[in-house]
């Protein structure tokens, strides 16, 4: 079985009922690095989201990475696409409790222009970990953060901000949602 098969199929035991549709993106880096690179658009049903997975950099650093959106938008491909380009050239950058600066607005205008590299806490280990050729690949949430929560994690362990993500019970999918600190 090929890695992006393989990919899927994880998807797939995951979200039974799922429509899934795979895409491509043919600019930039990523075409030459990993020319197989697709990301995957999750629709579970009966649900009011939308999950973005990546497939293709689980070979080269052990990780994929997905985005949970409040409706479908090509614009999640992309930074899937650059994110995955970046991973491989900084891979220390890009490991669990690191943040990413996507140097613009998560979706619209929104003031979320971090992402928070985090466990899959809404869908737990299952989705976490995939067997592929005797390797561990990991799936991470790219959750969206603000700057002031960047910054609060800069000077604070992750422990402390993800408390403060439970006491306030944030709305992940609220891409106005203000800061938590």
């Amino acid at each position: 079985m090929n890695y992006d098969n393989a990919v899927f199929q994880h998807i797939q035991s995951f979200w039974h009922n799922a429509k899934t549709e795979k895409y491509s993106w043919n600019a930039g880096k990523i075409v030459i690095e990993i020319s197989d690179f697709r990301v995957y658009c999750v629709k579970p049903e009966h649900n009011n989201y939308v999950i973005y997975v990546s497939s293709g950099i689980g070979r080269i650093i052990n990780q994929e990475f997905f985005i949970i959106s409040p409706y479908e938008t090509e614009e999640h491909i992309e930074t899937l696409a650059m994110l995955a380009s970046a991973s491989i050239a900084y891979p220390n950058s890009f490991q669990l409790n690191s943040c990413v600066n996507i140097d613009k607005s998560w979706l619209d205008n929104s003031e979320l222009k971090y992402f928070l590299i985090s466990l899959p806490y809404t869908f737990g280990k299952e989705l976490e970990y995939m067997n592929f050729d005797n390797n561990l690949i990991r799936f991470f949430w790219l959750l969206p953060i603000t700057d002031k929560e960047h910054e609060f994690l800069h000077n604070n362990s992750i422990e402390l901000l993800e408390n403060l993500f439970e006491k306030n019970n944030i709305n992940y999918l609220d891409i106005n949602r203000k800061s938590v600190v």
